[in-house]
Parts: C-alpha cells; sequence; structure tokens
C-alpha cells in the first residue's frame, strides 16, 4: 500500500464533502432546491455537471479497458452519445425546461403522464428506477476498484468507504450540492486525465510506438465487430440516451430554455474531447501491458507503476470525481423518482415544501445503501452500463420523441411501443440475435414498427400544439 497515496486521495475525498456540505449550506432551503436547483442553474455550472456526469466509471475506467481489448471498434458507443446529447439534446432540452415550469416537473416520468397518461408515467417510472439503480451500481464499482487497486484497501472496503462520502453530501444537499460539487469534480477530472495523458504517453513510446505495437485491427472502426454490431452499439447510447433521466434533470434544473439547450450542445464536445483523450490512455496501455488480465484495471494500475506519488494523487483524486459526480446525479435522480412517481403519484399524496426536503434526504440516504447491496451481485461496468441504456432505448426513446415532436401519438400506441420494444431486447438478450442484431437494434427497430401501427390504428385527437411548441 502506498501510503502517501492514500493520504493524498483521503485528503481529496475529504475536500469533495466539504464543498457539498458548503453547497447545501447556501442554496438548499427548499424541496425544490434540492430537486432541481430551485431551477436557476446557469451554463457554466450546466456544463460541468454535465460533462462530470457522464464522463464516470465506465466511460473512464471501463472505455480504458474496452479500448485496450477492441481499439477504435469502441467508438460506435462514444459517437451514439456525443450526437444525441448535441443534437436531440439541444432540440429536446428547451422544451422540457419549459415543461418543467409550467408543471413543477422535476422527472422525465411526469412528461409521460402529462402527454400519455398515468399508465405509461407508471411504466415509464418503473423501466427508469431500475436503470439508475443499475447506473449507480457500476460507479460504486468503479469508485471500489479504484481505491481498491491503488492502496491494496479491501475491495468491499472501498466500495462502502467513497459511497458513504457521496451519499452523505448528496443526502445533505441535494442538487446544488451535487451541481457545485460536480464543478468541482469536472474541473479536477479534466486536469487529472490530461496530466495522465501526457504522462503515459511518452512512457509507450508515443504515437509512432502505439501504431507499431498494437494490433492492426485495434486501429480499424469495424476491426472487432460487424457492420449490424456497430449499428447495434451506435444505437445503444444514441436511443438509450433520449429517456436517460440525468440530462432530463439538468434541463430541469436550468435557469432558462437557452442555457438547457448551450448546455447540451457544450456538454456533447466536452465529452468528445475527453473520450478522446481516454482512447489515447487505452491505447497506451495495451502498449505498456500487452497481456494484461483484467482490462477494466488497466487504468489505475498505470498510475501505480508509472506516475510519481503527487501526479498520482492528482489522478486518483480525478477518477473518483469524475466517478463520485455520476454516481450523486444517479443517486439524487433515484430520489427524485421514488418522491415523485411511486409514491405522490400512486397515493395521490402531494407533500409540502418540509416534507418533501425531508422525505428528499431520507430517501436519498436509503437509495445508496440499497444499491451497496446489489453491487457485489452485478456483472463487469461496461455490460451493467450498456444493459441499462439498451432496456430505456428499446423501451422508451421513440415514446419520448414522438411525444415531443408528433400529435398523432397517444397512450395505446406508446404501449404498443414500448411492449414490441421490451420483447426485442429481451429476444436479442436472450439469444436471439438475426444478421448479428444486438438486442438494442431489435427492441429499437419493434418499438419504432410499433409506435407507427399505433399511431395509425389509435391516433391521439387531443390539442396538444401548447407543449408541441
Amino acid at each position: 500500500m502506498k501510503i502517501d497515496l492514500l493520504l493524498g486521495v483521503i485528503f481529496y475525498l475529504i475536500i469533495t464533502l466539504a464543498v457539498g456540505i458548503w453547497a447545501a449550506k447556501k442554496e438548499t432551503n427548499t424541496g425544490e432546491d434540492f430537486l432541481v436547483a430551485g431551477r436557476r442553474m446557469n451554463l457554466f455550472v450546466m456544463f460541468w455537471t454535465l460533462l462530470a456526469t457522464y464522463v464516470g466509471a465506465a466511460s473512464v475506467v471501463g472505455v480504458a479497458g474496452w479500448v485496450y481489448i477492441r481499439g477504435l471498434s469502441q467508438i460506435w458507443y462514444t459517437a451514439g452519445y456525443v450526437i444525441c446529447l448535441s443534437g436531440i439534446g439541444y432540440i429536446l432540452a428547451g422544451k422540457i425546461r419549459k415543461f418543467g415550469v409550467k408543471t413543477g416537473a422535476a422527472t422525465i416520468s411526469e412528461f409521460l403522464e402529462f402527454r400519455f397518461g398515468r399508465k405509461i408515467r407508471v411504466l415509464g417510472a418503473i423501466l427508469v428506477w431500475f436503470s439508475i439503480m443499475a447506473i449507480l451500481a457500476f460507479q460504486y464499482i468503479g469508485m471500489g476498484k479504484i481505491l481498491s487497486t491503488i492502496t491494496g484497501m479491501n475491495y468491499s472496503l472501498a466500495v462502502i468507504l467513497t459511497a458513504l462520502i457521496m451519499i452523505a453530501y448528496t443526502t445533505y444537499g441535494g442538487m446544488w450540492s451535487v451541481a457545485i460539487t460536480d464543478v468541482f469534480q469536472g474541473i479536477v477530472g479534466v486536469i487529472g486525465l490530461i496530466f495522465m495523458m501526457f504522462y503515459v504517453l511518452p512512457e509507450a513510446g508515443g504515437f509512432g510506438s502505439i501504431i507499431k505495437n498494437v494490433p492492426a485491427e485495434h486501429f480499424s472502426l469495424i476491426g472487432y465487430v460487424t457492420p449490424i454490431q456497430a449499428l447495434s452499439a451506435f444505437l445503444v447510447f444514441f436511443l438509450g440516451f433520449v429517456p436517460l433521466p440525468d440530462w432530463w434533470q439538468r434541463a430541469y434544473s436550468s435557469k432558462d430554455e437557452k442555457t438547457a439547450q448551450m448546455g447540451m450542445v457544450l456538454g456533447g464536445l466536452g465529452y468528445l474531447l475527453l473520450a478522446a483523450i481516454v482512447y489515447i490512455i487505452g491505447f497506451c496501455g495495451k502498449v505498456l501491458y500487452p497481456n494484461f488480465a483484467d482490462p477494466e484495471k488497466i487504468l489505475p494500475t498505470m498510475v501505480i507503476d508509472k506516475a510519481p506519488i503527487w501526479l498520482g494523487a492528482i489522478i486518483i483524486g480525478a477518477l473518483l470525481a469524475i466517478i463520485m459526480s455520476t454516481a450523486d446525479s444517479m443517486l439524487l435522480i433515484g430520489t427524485a423518482q421514488t418522491i415523485r412517481d411511486l409514491y405522490e403519484m400512486p397515493f395521490n399524496r402531494k407533500l409540502n415544501d418540509k416534507q418533501l426536503l425531508n422525505a428528499s434526504r431520507w430517501i436519498t440516504a436509503a437509495l445508496g445503501i440499497l444499491v451497496l447491496i446489489f453491487v457485489f451481485l452485478a456483472p463487469n461496468m461496461f455490460s451493467l452500463w450498456i444493459m441499462a441504456s439498451d432496456i430505456l432505448g428499446a423501451t422508451l426513446a421513440f415514446p419520448v420523441l414522438f411525444g415531443f415532436l408528433s400529435n398523432r401519438s397517444s397512450e395505446n400506441s406508446v404501449l404498443i411501443s414500448a411492449l414490441f420494444g421490451f420483447i426485442g431486447w429481451l429476444a436479442g438478450y436472450s439469444g436471439w440475435k438475426p444478421i448479428g442484431a444486438e438486442p438494442i437494434l431489435i427492441g429499437g427497430v419493434l418499438s419504432l414498427i410499433g409506435i407507427v401501427i399505433g399511431d395509425m390504428i389509435f391516433p391521439n385527437k387531443k390539442d396538444l400544439s401548447e407543449i408541441l411548441k
């Protein structure tokens, strides 16, 4: 165990907790402050909280490992994420913010009820809730793997320690605490990854050495995948992003529609830049450790072996910063979903502001601890990330898109779409893969067919011109 490195990481974690508590005392006074930052998040905070949220355990530690395994074939996942965040995010974010101000909404499920009815809200709430818990779980896995690899600490203890710190500041401060710590963690994360890239690239012999020593297939966009598999990989995060609740909450929290839109565009471009850095680090790992047994540990292992203590502390702090920022966002969204969609709506109870704030804190703590149990039963990080995005993309992506962009879609057509999508996803996940199609492609195509057929048979007859503006 490197004591100096461990002390540096502990120091960083203490600072993170202090920043979260400071932000909570300054800004969190109401239930709306806790869930959507009082709907006054500016562009600077919006950019950093989006960037810090999306560059998490799977997209840094997991992606570095997958680039190590199959090189640029990984790029299809990244492309789906970036194009949807900057493109679809720009189109819908302003509408989401406008809807939130008009109705007081804080979750995607509230939009589904407003647009399609209560049955769709219940369906959406269940799907989103389980996906959030899965995404939160692999953030815990990432934090535990990093801390245990670097310090030699027992993996279970490392998971519990980092998770409890994140749960503490999120429980205390809510969205404002998450947003401000995201700014801090995002800046640290960017600096750390840049340092890491410029340090390991010379160690690997530069780009010339990478080209010489890495298998040629690693430099092909389809070196390890077929064109159908590449399309499936693209759709995992292109469709999976649409109903992903964390960017919805950022849109709800923004101070105006323009901030919501520009935040998505800049967040996507920022993610693209950091993804390029992670890809370079992954290629360096392939040169330095050509036969590494556990690719998901390649990045923290390089820190141990190649970086001096001062740089190692910065990099590990950065990695933990990145992952904790995603974890706190998912935990907060899980709280909003639980209160709004699984308590207030089913039981027709509306909490007053004080009750909402207190309930939010208790539920945040309870959910955070509950996910700890699931962590030790979960598969690897990247697989869990794909599964969570797959389910949402196959069932809810087209209902959300048609809900905003078409007047024809109705409750019945969305039920058909979600059912078709889930059946397709389940069939693919169970092993049925015609022409090599992955579950998201099968489910997404069937979901689109379902909503088109549903719109023809059960067209909506309500006037929705106001929400569709």
